[in-house]
């Protein structure tokens, strides 16, 4: 995950909804963790506590080939990141709200491997751990946060927006 989606789903009170997921491992860089905000890093540290998220602290990253990437692509350090440790493991998918570092990881990763902070909403919903109208609600707190996500409705969310 990204800061961007970590900050998101936080201000959407989601984060331990989405770490939940049964099908996924959530992990964060040691870089995308540090540009959280307290009450993120805070989050973090208490999902971390109970297991539902993985810190990566021991990274195989080179140092020159990192920055050498950031300039390259223009991308924020975090979103830099994600993409290079995705790109180590070909099974990984990585969640990104930013939307360049979205269209990044599409042309070096490939469109399946990229999700953003709502795909992961919908698949709590599709996993059963909140309704469709919860998962509209934490993105309609996301969004009042100051969260640049695109517009949706709930039926996004699943095929009843009441459900």
């Amino acid at each position: 995950m990204d800061a961007c989606s970590v900050i998101n789903l936080n201000n959407g009170g989601a984060l331990e909804t989405v770490c939940s997921i049964a099908t996924i491992d959530v992990q964060i860089g040691p870089i995308a963790g540090g540009e959280c905000s307290e009450g993120c890093a805070s989050a973090l540290a208490e999902l971390h506590q109970a297991g539902l998220i993985q810190y990566l602290t021991d990274t195989p990253l080179d140092a020159d080939a990192f920055l050498e990437f950031v300039e390259e692509h223009g991308l924020g350090d975090g979103e830099a990141e994600c993409i290079m440790l995705a790109d180590l493991d070909a099974e990984t998918v990585i969640c990104c709200d930013d939307m360049k570092g979205r269209k990044k990881a599409k042309s070096i990763l490939g469109e399946n491997r990229i999700i953003g902070s709502i795909g992961l909403l919908k698949w709590a919903v599709d996993d059963g751990l909140i309704s469709v109208t919860q998962a509209h609600e934490s993105y309609v707190l996301m969004k009042d946060a100051g969260g640049f996500l695109p517009d949706v409705d709930a039926h996004y969310f699943g095929d009843s927006g009441a459900n």
